[in-house]
C-alpha cells in the first residue's frame, strides 16, 4: 500500500485525507500493486501515449513542415496543416 509520506505537501495540491484515499483507490483499481509513479504498467501507459503524441507533433511541426510553412508565407501562399490520420 502506498505510504502517504511519499506525497509531500509542497508537491501536491492540498487534499483532505478522504479525497486522497479515494484517488489512490482509483489508481490502485486500475493498476493493482501501484505504489508510486515508477510502477511499470502505470509508467508504460503514461509514457506510451506521450511518445505517440510527441511523434505526431514532430511529424506535424518538424523541420520539413516548418520550412514548408515559412516558404509558403514568404511566397504569400495560404497553407493549412492537415493530418494524414
Amino acid at each position: 500500500m502506498l505510504q502517504r509520506s511519499l506525497i509531500k505537501e509542497h508537491d501536491a495540491v492540498p487534499l483532505d485525507t478522504g479525497c486522497l484515499d479515494s484517488l489512490l483507490a482509483l489508481v490502485q483499481r486500475q493498476y493493482p500493486g501501484w505504489e508510486n509513479f515508477s510502477h511499470t504498467p502505470f509508467a508504460q501507459d503514461e509514457i506510451a501515449y506521450k511518445r505517440q503524441s510527441a511523434a505526431r507533433a514532430q511529424e506535424a511541426l518538424g523541420r520539413d513542415a516548418l520550412a514548408a510553412l515559412l516558404n509558403a508565407r514568404l511566397r504569400g501562399t495560404n497553407t493549412c496543416l492537415t493530418s494524414t490520420r
